[in-house]
């Protein structure tokens, strides 16, 4: 008798683009409520993965965001605007990932 063996099916595999870190400028501890992250060019809702980065998928078709928004909303920080640096063609995950530091606003 012949063993059945089924064929297996290929593993689900994410390609991240890029992804950013929010961090508090004072305690260096990351941020992921509250927070309306978006980069410019791309989708506007990033995935927030359970190590608490805002992450952007590569679907072929995007080319990389120019400028990183973080608008903190009713927490109290101040909004960061950051320049994205260009990826090369085959980053390294070091350079796939970008720190914002919020400043403390008024009411910290």
């Amino acid at each position: 008798m012949t063993p059945l063996i089924a064929p297996s099916d290929r593993a689900y595999q994410r390609k991240v683009l890029f992804a950013v870190e929010v961090l508090d400028g004072v305690s260096l501890a990351r941020l992921t409520q509250g927070l309306r992250v978006t980069a410019s060019g791309l989708a506007p809702v990033p995935l927030v993965n359970r190590g608490g980065l805002f992450i952007w998928l590569d679907d072929g078709k995007a080319h990389g965001a120019t400028r990183i928004t973080v608008d903190p909303g009713r927490l109290p920080y101040a909004g960061a605007i950051v320049n994205m640096p260009p990826l090369p063609s085959t980053p390294s995950p070091e350079q796939r990932l970008l720190r914002v530091q919020l400043a403390p606003g008024r009411n910290y």
